[in-house]
């Protein structure tokens, strides 16, 4: 995308491949705008007003905000076996620990991430949002 996409979307002279460039843009700017950290110019909240697929786009993002703010105060407790394997994998002698210890914390944040996003994919598909 070139400078003169983004001018022609912008100024609203745009044929249809010109509004999907916008809608793209607008997307794009939407999570920074709902939370207030990188807020859409004056033409971008324009299009937002009247595209119907961005409005969408806008409101099932504000529900996964809702969701996730609602996770935010949840505490899931690690499995009983966890730390102990962590632990043993860090202490193997032989090994280079700083590594495995590397390794071992990125294992342990992977699996966590992948555990949230699946209870919040399976919370948001039961309808509770």
């Amino acid at each position: 995308m070139n400078g003169a996409d983004v001018a022609m979307a912008l100024t609203g002279t745009a044929d249809r491949a010109g509004e999907r460039v916008l809608c793209r843009l607008v997307r794009a700017r939407l999570p920074g705008e709902l939370l207030d950290t990188w807020p859409m110019s004056p033409a971008a909240r324009r299009h937002l007003d009247t595209c119907l697929t961005c409005q969408a786009q806008s409101v099932r993002y504000r529900g996964v905000l809702r969701a996730l703010r609602s996770l935010r105060d949840d505490i899931e407790e690690a499995p009983f076996w966890l730390v102990d394997r962590v632990l043993a994998s860090l202490d193997v002698p032989g090994r280079r620990s700083s590594r495995r210890a590397a390794v071992a914390v990125s294992a342990v944040a992977a699996s966590v991430a992948v555990a949230t996003a699946v209870a919040t994919i399976r919370w948001l598909r039961s309808g509770s949002v």
